[in-house]
């Protein structure tokens, strides 16, 4: 088998094994968590049978409430690290801050986002290629920059010529300068196109891209190139032992996947 192939191969089993793991994952807090809550509630709902004193009746349901309140908070928050709906309701920034949020409770990191598209809405593959892209960029630096502080930006910008432009205050010195629905300019003597630009920086250990070590599963820059391939985006990384990590995205926002609400 050529180095290519095996290369090829050696991802594959990596993903495969990846999505296997988060199975088990899925299963194991199921089971440990919602099941057993669960199970606790059907007991205290049991022993309501037996009470003939109103007041007893009263604690136990008092106490089965507060239970199917933990269970329903639970769920809600599994079933956001799964799938937020915060992301189709309102869009990618207000899920970026919930899923931030998030993770500084949990990895005790604090997440520096900034943003300057608001409640913008875009296509719904665009949308959620940058939101999987960055939450997968943020987890890898919380699990191994060592870092305490991650800076994140999310921002609509415009490209001319292959440069980035502030498109805001060349407009405003320009009349003749104008914004389409789609995102692009006129009044520069060539049209500009809008992109989203995210990127994702620590200064943290840092790896050598050459030949990174594979840590946890392995597949979390695989799983960023191929989210960036599905909206034809550009992802540029760069990394160097104990130098920190800078990861950037940016993908168009073209005529099929457009700004659809801004």
């Amino acid at each position: 088998m050529t180095t290519p192939d095996y290369q090829n191969k050696q991802q594959l089993y990596r993903i495969l094994q990846a999505r296997e793991d988060e199975r088990k994952k899925i299963s194991r807090e199921l089971h440990d968590g919602v099941a057993q809550e669960i199970a606790g509630l059907q007991i205290s709902l049991r022993q309501a049978k037996y009470q003939r004193n109103k007041d007893d009746i009263l604690a136990v349901i008092t106490q089965a409430d507060e239970q199917l309140g933990k269970i329903h908070l639970g769920l809600r928050q599994f079933a956001a690290v799964l799938r937020p709906d915060v992301l189709e309701d309102a869009g990618l920034a207000a899920a970026f801050y919930s899923c931030f949020k998030r993770m500084e409770l949990t990895y005790k990191t604090f997440v520096r986002f900034e943003e300057n598209i608001g409640s913008a809405r875009y296509h719904p593959d665009l949308e959620l290629a940058f939101y999987r892209a960055g939450q997968e960029a943020v987890l890898n630096a919380c699990k191994y920059s060592g870092c305490q502080e991650i800076i994140v930006s999310l921002q609509r910008v415009f490209i001319q010529n292959k440069e980035q432009i502030n498109i805001n205050e060349d407009a405003s010195k320009n009349e003749d300068t104008n914004i389409d629905e789609c995102g692009s300019t006129s009044g520069h003597g060539q049209d500009c196109e809008a992109h989203l630009c995210l990127e994702v920086e620590d200064h943290g250990r840092g790896f050598l891209l050459e030949c990174p070590e594979v840590v946890g599963t392995g597949i979390g820059l695989a799983a960023m190139k191929e989210w960036t391939e599905l909206v034809n985006g550009t992802l540029t990384i760069a990394s160097q032992p104990e130098a920190g990590t800078s990861i950037r995205l940016m993908a168009a926002i073209c005529a099929d996947r457009r700004d659809v609400r801004a």
